[in-house]
């Protein structure tokens, strides 16, 4: 954190009163339903301009230079004409976004961290605590951050008020599949929406013989069995919390369910949440890709399936995903 924004501090109160956190593994859909939200209901949420100038936001509001940094922000993101680049998720300065670019934990090397999610998650109580301040005024903060859903939600939990998790679940093979394919295309085409967010990613590109590596790496056998293993314990962690805290305070959906019936889902959804449908829903979903699955995935998928057929059976999955 600047100067700029620590000469502020003491305007702060407390984070906001509530928080609705979706949370999911990357690649289940967790991005798809946080837009959803943040765009039909009367709640705050983190933008990505928050996430790149999280060190100046009180600074900005009080001296002036929002909107500088908004334009510096599009005219980096310009060569992404409006997408992510990994999929057809709108970005720019002031759409939704995870909060994970402000915590220490990288995607680069997560499969050799534990825990995977952030043990320190006070820049997150901070963010909270800024989100509170510069709100016209009192809404529920909607958050999503996919490194805390492998194993550390409780610890969220812990650390900031009144929380309800929105779980996004998709079935484990499809997910391992997205996860791989996604990280082909980003160490292929430089993606500058990702490399503001995570600073493991900003090494590797200026980095050519460690970014060859990765490229080597990808895929392979070691890389597929560890983003499985972060599977398991993701999957595992959702039935722990699911089993921990009142029913009341975790809401479940299918990523296949919402890409099949959008409306129908984020209806539900809401009404779980307690929140009214402010506005319409914008654009429409596109149905979940059907590329065919690798045999390798598909294998070490089978090995591993006897650690994971409890969350299949509980949130009604075969074995191997519908075509």
């Amino acid at each position: 954190m600047t100067a700029s924004d620590r000469e502020h501090l003491q305007l702060l109160a407390g984070p906001p009163r509530r928080i609705i956190f979706v949370a999911g593994m990357h690649r289940t859909g967790t991005s798809l339903l946080h837009r959803m939200l943040a765009s039909v209901a009367d709640v705050d949420f983190v933008t990505f301009y928050d996430v790149c100038e999280f060190s100046r936001l009180l600074d900005h509001r009080i001296r002036g230079g929002r909107e500088e940094a908004i334009a510096v922000i599009e005219s980096r993101l310009a060569p992404l004409a409006g997408r992510r680049g990994i999929d057809r998720i709108p970005v720019g300065a002031l759409e939704p976004e995870e909060y994970s670019g402000v915590l220490r934990r990288s995607c680069v090397g997560l499969d050799r961290c534990r825990p995977y999610s952030n043990p320190d998650l006070e820049p997150l109580r901070l963010l909270a605590r800024k989100k509170a301040f510069l709100a016209d005024r009192p809404r529920p903060l909607l958050l999503k951050g996919p490194i805390d859903s492998y194993d550390g939600l409780l610890r969220v939990d812990a650390a900031l008020p009144d929380i309800t998790f929105v779980f996004v679940h998709r079935h484990p093979l499809t997910t391992l599949e997205s996860h791989v394919r996604c990280w082909r295309n980003l160490l292929e085409t430089p993606n500058p929406w990702f490399a503001e967010l995570d600073r493991g990613y900003r090494g590797l590109l200026s980095q050519p013989e460690l970014l060859d590596a990765a490229k080597r790496h990808c895929g392979s056998e070691g890389h597929v069995r560890g983003l499985c293993a972060r599977i398991r314990t993701g999957v595992l962690h959702a039935l722990e919390v699911e089993h921990t805290l009142l029913a009341h305070r975790v809401v479940h959906v299918r990523y296949e369910d919402l890409c099949r019936a959008p409306a129908t889902e984020l209806v539900r959804v809401l009404a779980s949440l307690g929140l009214e449908q402010a506005r319409p829903c914008g654009e429409p979903v596109a149905a979940p890709r059907s590329e065919e699955v690798d045999e390798s995935l598909s294998r070490i998928h089978a090995e591993s399936i006897e650690s994971w057929r409890a969350y299949l059976r509980r949130h009604g999955y075969p074995d191997r995903p519908e075509a």
